[in-house]
């Protein structure tokens, strides 16, 4: 017999230690696709010929978006009837439905703005309105302030809302 061939029992037990290597890097919670394959490479190298085909011809396949490529269309359609006109009509839905939350979330936001805009000018009229009867009464110095800390309110508001709009921007 050939001491350079190992036996099967060799090829048996490195096959077993690549694989709860591989087991491992699973365990330890590795996510990052990078990291992972170059930690497997090592890996791979180390398998027999026929071993390593065979692990080469896994493939990664992924998409970004909403709807998957064709290939996978037909895939669905093959394992479920109609399952890729079902599919894309979930995506439909599920668009529509987004939609209608940006509409309603938009539409909310206006109201919120919108009221809090009339009761600041409801509540600034009213301060300035007591401010100018109190100086009537000739209690100009109470009239003074409440009408500068009006003002100052006013412009602060308004000065800060312009500097978060152009920080936003």
């Amino acid at each position: 017999m050939d001491s350079k061939k190992p036996t099967e029992k060799a090829k048996l037990r490195k096959s077993e230690t690549s694989i709860n290597e591989v087991n491992s890097l699973e365990k330890d919670g590795q996510n990052d696709l990078i990291d992972a394959i170059e930690q497997i490479e090592p890996i791979i190298e180390k398998l027999p010929e026929e071993e390593r085909k065979i692990v080469m011809r896994v493939v990664l396949s992924q998409f970004k978006g909403a709807i998957p490529p064709p290939e996978i269309l037909v895939a669905y359609n093959d394992a479920v009837p109609n399952g890729a006109d079902r599919l894309l009509k979930m995506t439909e839905n599920e668009l529509q439905h987004g939609i209608e939350m940006q509409k309603t979330a938009l539409n909310s936001s206006i109201k919120h703005t919108t009221r809090g805009q009339i009761i600041g000018f409801s509540l600034s009229i009213a301060c300035l309105g007591i401010s100018a009867f109190l100086g009537y009464l000739d209690h100009d110095v109470l009239a003074g302030i409440i009408a500068t800390t009006t003002i100052i309110a006013l412009v602060t508001t308004f000065v800060l809302g312009q500097m978060y709009q152009n920080k936003n921007k």
